[in-house]
């Protein structure tokens, strides 16, 4: 990873997010626990106290967040068949799911989740399916990081992103945007400089579950490494030095 300039802000600091959970970096400058848990062999560890081996797999991933009035809101899997194996990459560590493996985050955070939002997500996979979602039994939110398309989605309205090489880093917003003529938009954008926006139908937000690795009975099969969610109060300005604090990071 590249070391960071003192004018980008991390990503948990910058603005306080609903959570903020990384398999390989303190996202709050204060944080000073474990990034997640995981199982080798028969032996349950805690990294980075202990590094991961072959065939370690992920159990519970750390909300790193500190944010007054909402508690910590960690991604769990318990089941040994659902849980994701790690590998370590040029020292970065990454969960690689195939398909029918998922964490689940505890404790509702999706009940917070309106129509304005900032999901910054690191991951990687070859065809676009939900690496991050939160829904409900009828209203969704999905990014799905592909090779040469990435896909959004927000209920009944999908937005794409092709010609995307680089598709590691991605950031989704939904507000008002002033450079859409002050409209309501839902847009995604990738570190390799591409870019789509929608003009949203339905922002209907029934949700009850967040989860890393499915929606509904889709499932995710790719690489995982880091996600925060920031919720409407947080700023453009914040919003994009989160976006580029990332892009620096990864």
């Amino acid at each position: 990873m590249i070391a960071l300039g003192r004018r980008y802000k991390l990503p948990a600091d910058a603005y306080h997010p609903l959570l903020a959970v990384s398999l390989n970096r303190k996202l709050r400058y204060m944080y000073g626990g474990n990034f997640f848990r995981f199982r080798d062999g028969e032996t349950e560890k805690f990294y980075p106290e202990s590094d991961i081996s072959e065939g370690s797999k992920l159990i519970e991933v750390y909300d790193q967040k500190e944010k007054y009035g909402f508690p910590a809101f960690n991604a769990t899997q318990e089941d040994e068949l659902r849980q994701p194996a790690l590998e370590k990459v040029n020292g970065v560590v990454k969960a690689v799911f195939n398909l029918g493996q998922y964490l689940e985050f505890a404790g509702n955070p999706a009940q917070f989740i309106d129509k304005d939002f900032t999901i910054t997500t690191i991951g990687e996979s070859d065809f676009p399916r939900p690496m991050l979602a939160i829904w409900g039994v009828s209203d969704s939110i999905t990014v799905e990081p592909g090779e040469t398309t990435s896909r959004f989605t927000f209920n009944n309205d999908m937005g794409s992103i092709v010609q995307n090489a680089n598709n590691k880093v991605t950031q989704l917003f939904s507000g008002i945007e002033s450079t859409q003529n002050g409209k309501r938009v839902i847009s995604m954008k990738s570190d390799n400089g591409g870019e789509g926006h929608l003009v949203p139908s339905d922002t209907t937000n029934d949700f009850n579950r967040i989860t890393i690795g499915k929606q509904g009975e889709r499932y995710y099969s790719g690489s995982f490494t880091e996600a925060t969610i920031h919720l409407g109060d947080t700023t453009n300005l914040a919003s994009t030095k989160i976006w580029e604090e990332a892009k620096l990071a990864y």
